[in-house]
């Protein structure tokens, strides 16, 4: 071997020989303020200060060699916590470290679920730009479109359309976006604050009248919820009024049996829903309005043309039930509405005999058969 060769090799050795050190060095360091800060050098810590939007810290770790995509007890990364809490500067950090954008926690959970679930668009903007998948999907099935629709952030859920999103993406339960939005599931009482993404997604495209696996519609999970804007937004986009879901419950049930205010059973019933239907187990809408506490769906129910002694299969009828759960206000107005006293269930009960049962004494004389 020529000396001018043997030479080149020897000052390569040396050179990289002096790179590892110096890495080496660099990393030693890193480790060592790392202790004196007394901050444990453990995954947990580096996606918590990703989380809280610490850079430097971030900065730190990486340099004192922790893994970008190592993930903390619960099995989330660092980029998909900062992408949550929309720590732009923190996430350019991560990924410029190595991050990957298209890691998966225990869930399937991804960075722009992370990010979508809690409306932070600019961490969207970055991730996609990194070449993040818009469909991607969890374990359950719900993609970044379906978590912005289930915690209504209505800009996100533009900004996924826009990026590509498929808006009748349904998870494992066979509900769309337009199911958590039509449904406002994340606030607990009925209050139109989800009307705009209503608006957003049916102008998307989205199906006003999708069936989940066991049968339900939007107009259903509005129904239910009590949200009245919603119902007459997704009734005027088509949505079938007399749909029955896999119990043979209609929208105007699942209106009746929870919140909705009397006005929505109003407004269903002069739409045309049928007021007698029976689901499954032969219970109209107006037995389950009997269940609850306040009269007012009831009356409504009676008014708009509720037949009060319709039977279910095991011959139970709307009086019966509402002296069941003692709602007198109810059995007065079935009552009044002409309700036959002399009706029995299969067991051979009276209406009479159950409220001795339940010791609603203020009720027997009333509904002793005359």
């Amino acid at each position: 071997m020529k000396l001018k060769t043997l030479l080149h090799l020897l000052s390569g050795v040396i050179f990289f020989s002096a790179a590892g050190g110096m890495a080496s060095s660099k990393s030693q360091a890193a480790r060592a303020e790392l202790e004196q800060r007394q901050i444990a050098f453990d995954p947990d810590r580096f996606v918590h200060a990703a989380a809280a939007g610490d850079d430097e810290l971030i900065k730190l770790f990486l340099h004192a060699g922790m893994n970008p995509n190592a993930t903390n007890k619960v099995g989330y990364t660092a980029l998909m916590w900062s992408a949550g809490q929309g720590r732009v500067s923190v996430m350019q950090t991560l990924v410029a470290g190595g991050a990957r954008v298209d890691a998966r926690a225990r869930d399937g959970t991804t960075e722009l679920m992370s990010a979508a679930g809690q409306g932070q668009i600019k961490a969207a903007e970055l991730l996609l730009a990194k070449g993040a998948e818009v469909n991607t999907r969890s374990a359950d099935g719900s993609s970044a479109l379906i978590l912005a629709a289930a915690e209504n952030r209505p800009e996100m859920i533009d900004f996924l359309l826009a990026k590509g999103a498929e808006v009748e993406a349904h998870d494992q339960n066979g509900c769309t976006a337009l199911f958590y939005s039509a449904g406002n599931v994340k606030e607990e009482d009925a209050n139109g604050h989800t009307v705009p993404a209503v608006k957003t997604l049916l102008a998307h495209g989205a199906k006003a009248d999708p069936k989940s696996n066991d049968g339900s519609t939007p107009l259903m999970a509005a129904a239910k919820k009590g949200e009245l804007e919603v119902i007459q937004i997704l009734l005027a986009h088509g949505a079938a009024l007399n749909a029955h879901d896999q119990n043979g419950k209609t929208p105007l049930m699942y209106a009746a049996e929870e919140k909705a205010d009397p006005g929505i059973i109003r407004l269903l019933a002069a739409k045309g829903a049928e007021i007698n239907a029976q689901d499954g187990a032969g219970e109209t809408a107006l037995m389950m309005a009997c269940k609850r506490k306040r009269p007012g769906a009831a009356i409504a129910l009676l008014t708009a043309g509720a037949k009060p002694d319709v039977q279910t299969q095991a011959g139970q009828t709307a009086l019966m039930i509402a002296t069941e759960y003692g709602n007198e206000g109810i059995v007065d107005a079935l009552l009044k509405s002409g309700a036959n006293l002399k009706l029995r269930t299969r067991e051979g009960q009276l209406a009479s005999d159950i409220a001795r049962a339940q010791h609603q004494d203020s009720l027997v004389d009333r509904l002793q058969p005359k």
